[in-house]
């Protein structure tokens, strides 16, 4: 077979191109008393009033919002094309073996965009058109800046793609089913999906936030752009004080792009994310109609898309901050990020945003890599990977009226990335490995389905007359009861785990107690005579201190899941009571009652 799809995604408007407008009262505020800056307005009696004590309605109606918000953007415009041939077949080479064979090759080609409206890259070798003017400005300033590398990337001739096709992508398929008796037959099977890209290309310089300003002294006094009538005021044109709504630059500042700004790229050599997925089975049948089968159950997936982020880092000098490495001759470590310099991009042409405005910088932002961008984030970076192993029970018992059937699921399943990065923290590069939330480690159902044996040719009343059969004949009554493990708890955010997670349990009365260790220290931040400390430990602290506040620039090193520490498990019944009635051959209907979670079990969520 072949599976050939040609996709267009045309998004003609969306909510980033309409402009969002807010009025809080703050303009009447202002009208109402302006006898200093951020003043507060006053009863004519002279009692304090709130500082929200303007109209929202009355400052629309002045034509005077408090914030404006439009992202001037082109609208996208991607394609497509996805190929992929297969081949799959059975073949029964004995009496007692089937094998299931296939294999199948997936082109899924990285998107083109109408006008070329993309970014194909990074390139980190090129100087920046910026250099010679920073390089200047610095100078006048006493100051020394590596040349200035780096810049983001437009389509150029043939290369209009976010990143180059990836031709590797071969699935294998294999399956078989061998009788070792006539009661017990050995199932297995191996196979590998791949994944759809999860991201659309990248597009920085085709779009444009202006900056809304409708005071140019702080809100002391508010700006009246012109106009008549009701919305004289800013509403009559949002941006006039930043110059109007920017055109879109597109690629034509070439390397200039996002300077001043963050930049991002997707990884050139982009690999389609894989899953392999394998099983091993055993089925064998039970006395009176019954089936056991035992399997194990497992998957691999590889390539998961994640982000670099700390590609404009001087992580030697970041690492030198960490707060907790403060001694009486140096308290506090983090002054070297903190200290700030004098900006060599203020002012300069083409540098926009953080950077463009300020008279300083701080010194890490300085003596980064790419000091003219304020971060660098790579995206589709192949480093993700899960991990799912699994023992699957399951029991089947047929009766005259009824099937139950019961399952086990012991499971775990693991991560090596969270938050979109195989890192912990980035700047320390500590990696990830981590429970999944969503690992449910036991797992147990039970299911019923009985037919209620009243009514026409059942074990009673069999002799019923078909009018009273369609009432109270016929019925079947299903069961459905599931048990599992809580999910895995956040990690609290902030804090190492320095202990351990489990203390004494309390056995009082009334008590629900889960034996989890919360006592805990906070960081005392530094000054400039003293470093910084931790507290005395707070809460129930029997077993000693399991968390630790995070120092700043100090590394993060806790797993944002444990297993050791889970919500409540849960567990539910749900059953329904179902008739059917069957009018001619192709004609019936079923009236069906459903209860769920008959018994009203709680649902306890995690804190």
């Amino acid at each position: 077979g072949l599976d050939f799809r040609n996709m267009h995604l045309y998004q003609p408007l969306n909510f980033s191109n309409v402009m969002f407008i807010d009025s809080n009262g703050f303009a009447t505020n202002e009208y109402y008393n302006k006898s200093n800056f951020n003043d507060q307005a006053t009863a004519p009696d002279g009692t304090p009033l709130s500082s929200q004590a303007g109209n929202p309605v009355l400052d629309f109606l002045l034509g005077q919002p408090d914030t404006a918000q439009v992202t001037n953007q082109k609208f996208p415009a991607y394609t497509w094309r996805y190929y992929a041939p297969w081949f799959q077949d059975d073949w029964k080479v004995t009496h007692k073996l089937t094998l299931n064979l296939g294999v199948r090759y997936d082109l899924n080609g990285p998107p083109t965009a109408r006008s070329n409206w993309l970014n194909t890259g990074f390139n980190f070798s090129v100087t920046n058109p910026i250099n010679s003017a920073a390089q200047a400005a610095a100078q006048s300033l006493g100051e020394t800046l590596p040349t200035l590398k780096g810049g983001i990337e437009f389509p150029t001739g043939s290369n209009n793609r976010p990143w180059n096709p990836d031709r590797t992508k071969i699935q294998p398929r294999l399956g078989f089913a061998y009788e070792v008796n006539e009661k017990t037959v050995l199932r297995g099977g191996f196979g590998r999906i791949i994944m759809s890209p999860l991201e659309n290309p990248l597009a920085q310089g085709f779009t444009n936030n202006p900056t809304f300003q409708n005071s140019g002294d702080g809100g002391f006094n508010l700006y009246n752009a012109g106009g008549t009538g009701n919305g004289a005021g800013v509403l009559y044109n949002p941006f006039a004080l930043s110059g109007g709504v920017p055109p879109i630059p597109g690629s034509s500042a070439g390397y200039l792009t996002n300077v001043g700004n963050g930049a991002a790229f997707a990884n050139s050599n982009y690999r389609l994310p894989y899953v392999n997925s394998s099983s091993l089975g055993i089925q064998r049948a039970t006395p009176k109609n019954g089936k056991l089968e035992v399997s194990y159950v497992g998957s691999r997936s590889y390539g998961q898309d994640v982000n670099n982020n700390f590609l404009n880092t001087n992580l030697p000098l970041y690492k030198q901050c960490n707060e907790a490495l403060g001694t009486a001759a140096n308290p506090q470590p983090s002054a070297a990020r903190t200290n700030q310099v004098a900006n060599p991009f203020l002012g300069l042409p083409g540098v926009l945003g953080y950077l463009g405005t300020p008279s300083s910088i701080s010194q890490l932002q300085f003596a980064s890599p790419y000091p003219e961008f304020t971060n660098i984030t790579e995206v589709n970076a192949n480093q993700g990977k899960t991990w799912y192993n699994s023992l699957q029970t399951t029991y089947v018992q047929h009766i005259s009226w009824a099937q139950v059937s019961a399952s086990w699921t012991w499971s775990k399943t693991m991560l090596n990335y969270y938050n979109g990065s195989t890192y912990l923290d980035q700047n320390y590069q500590i990696p990830v490995h981590t429970i999944a939330q969503t690992d449910r480690k036991n797992r147990f159902t039970l299911q019923s389905v009985v037919d209620i044996p009243i009514g026409r040719g059942r074990s009673f009343f069999s002799g019923m007359n078909r009018p009273l059969d369609a009432v109270v004949g016929g019925w079947q009554l299903g069961s459905d009861y599931f048990w599992e493990s809580g999910q895995p708890l956040y990690t609290p955010s902030g804090f190492n785990l320095v202990g351990s997670i489990h203390r004494p349990k309390q056995s009082a009365v009334g008590v629900i107690d889960t034996g989890y260790n919360g006592c805990f220290q906070t960081w005392i931040p530094s000054t400039a005579t003293a470093p910084g400390s931790y507290s005395a430990a707070q809460g129930d602290c029997s077993a000693g201190v399991a968390w630790q506040q995070i120092a700043p620039f100090a590394p993060n090193y806790a797993q944002p899941f444990i297993s050791a520490l889970r919500a409540p498990a849960l567990q539910q019944i749900d059953t329904d009571l179902n008739k059917s009635f069957k009018f001619t051959e192709r004609v019936s209907m079923q009236l069906r009652l459903e209860m769920f979670n008959v018994l009203n079990h709680p649902t306890f969520g995690g804190p």
